[in-house]
């Protein structure tokens, strides 16, 4: 089944040749998957991950995505990896889940937007990742279609960029060694919220920090812009451990993107392909938050919770 068209209005054909790197295009073959989605009855599915307008993304789909990322990441893994536990497996899920939805909201945006990327520029791209792996390209076109899409959008901003809602946040916390000891902390905090400033300034590995979704959005899929002041979130730290978050200052303000930031994101997320793919869509995604409210997005809370800021599933509770 694949994603099901919508005719949003008249759309002017594509032109011009994608600026993609080749790298970023390979990645897009152990990076992504594509999910399909079920066109939504009056009544919506239960097995509903996600639904965008009248669009339900089947919950099956999301699962069996998430499957096919690990096993991804398993196969590309340099020593013998075990089978991921639930907070793993609901981290997967979560990602699956926001790209589908991200991409359902990109169609619709770019086809009202006027901005079309052509069947023959998505073989040709895929055409390239094959050439650059050496493999046969068999990757998503959906995905492919999303990342040309994305591009065209931001080269056709005008230079001032595009009018988005920032959101500023200040966290404090500390560095536990694992799970169970960060989820009993922040069970502690929360019901005894006087001693988090005695626990952080004693602590030997105190957090404090200050977190912008412009430039850090891939923290939106933490939680960590929709989280209300007094909120204590989890993350997971560099070395293997969790970090226990408590929100100390949140403030949205007015911000603006360009063609320049999407490039300066590319750049600047490190690691390899996969990172630099990661760090497009997230940005790219801020675009889609109009889009997203016009419509209406909705998250199966077995997934988790929808962050319209970040345009992300994000996690509830304690992350579970």
């Amino acid at each position: 089944m694949s994603y099901r068209q919508k005719a949003t209005g008249a759309a002017r054909p594509g032109c011009g040749r994608s600026r993609v790197p080749r790298r970023l295009l390979a990645a897009l073959a152990g990076t992504l998957f594509v999910l399909p989605v079920l066109a939504s009855c009056a009544t919506p599915p239960p097995s509903a991950a996600a639904e965008v307008g009248d669009v339900a993304i089947s919950e099956a789909d999301v699962f069996a995505a998430a499957a096919s990322a690990v096993t991804a990441i398993q196969a590309g893994a340099t020593s013998p990896t075990t089978g991921p536990g639930p907070v793993e497996t609901a981290y997967y899920n979560r990602g699956q889940a926001t790209s589908a939805i991200r991409s359902q909201l990109l169609e619709q945006a770019a086809a009202r937007a006027g901005i079309t990327v052509s069947e023959q520029e998505v073989s040709t791209a895929l055409a390239q990742s094959a050439s650059a792996t050496g493999g046969s390209g068999d990757v998503g076109r959906r995905a492919v279609r999303d990342l040309l899409l994305l591009e065209r959008w931001f080269a056709a901003l005008p230079a001032e960029g595009a009018a988005v809602t920032d959101v500023s946040v200040g966290v404090d916390g500390v560095l536990v060694a694992d799970r169970a000891a960060a989820v009993a902390t922040r069970t502690r905090w929360l019901s005894q919220p006087d001693v988090v400033d005695t626990e952080v300034s004693t602590s030997s590995n105190p957090v404090r920090q200050q977190f912008q979704l412009t430039t850090r959005p891939a923290l939106g899929a933490l939680g960590v812009y929709h989280a209300a002041v007094g909120d204590v979130i989890l993350a997971p730290a560099a070395d293997g451990g969790v970090a226990v978050l408590r929100i100390t200052s949140r403030q949205e303000q007015p911000g603006r993107l360009t063609a320049d930031d999407l490039a300066a994101a590319s750049q600047g997320a490190g690691g390899g392909p996969s990172q630099q793919l990661s760090a497009i869509f997230d940005l790219g995604a801020l675009l889609l938050a109009p889009t997203a409210e016009q419509v209406g997005v909705t998250v199966n809370p077995r997934i988790g919770a929808w962050d319209p800021l970040s345009v992300a599933v994000i996690p509830v509770g304690d992350g579970l």
